[in-house]
């Protein structure tokens, strides 16, 4: 069922986008983190196979060091244990796949979608409804297949 919620609001921010492309966001996020996907990378994002099985935003009290560790790049390669230590609680397996990557959020209820497929990496941040104030940079966790060649961070949303 979560799945298919989730499944849901990404088709809704498809269809009906209301927020967070460049102009949007706050220009200190919108030149640093923010990088939308080209076209070609689009389809492939909605194939459920492509989508990370891990995906967990950065405990509060880490976000700081997880965001000054992101500075230069957009990935950092993590091992499982620091995976549990920036997300506050049990990872899926020990795999050494795990990658500390950039993201954009609101202070508003919404989901992470992390989509992989050919070293393409696409960090989403999904909504629905039209939050206050500009999308904030967030330090994510994910479990990937590989190390990724592309990441492209957006986040947008749905009346």
């Amino acid at each position: 069922m979560h799945r298919l919620s989730c499944f849901v609001a990404s088709l809704l921010v498809v269809l009906c986008p209301v927020a967070c492309d460049a102009a949007y966001c706050s220009s200190e996020v919108a030149d640093a983190w923010y990088r939308e996907p080209q076209a070609n990378v689009w389809p492939r994002l909605y194939d459920m196979r492509n989508h990370a099985q891990f995906v967990a935003k950065v405990i509060d009290a880490q976000q700081q060091s997880a965001k000054q560790r992101l500075s230069e790049s957009p990935f950092v390669a993590i091992s499982s244990q620091d995976a549990e230590t920036l997300t506050g609680g049990p990872v899926l397996t020990s795999s050494n796949n795990y990658f500390l990557l950039r993201g954009l959020a609101y202070d508003w209820p919404g989901h992470f979608v992390v989509a992989e497929d050919a070293g393409d990496v696409v960090v989403s941040y999904s909504f629905l409804g039209n939050p206050p104030g500009t999308a904030k940079k967030t330090a994510i966790v994910a479990l990937l297949r590989g190390k990724p060649a592309e990441v492209f961070v957006n986040c947008g949303g749905a009346l």
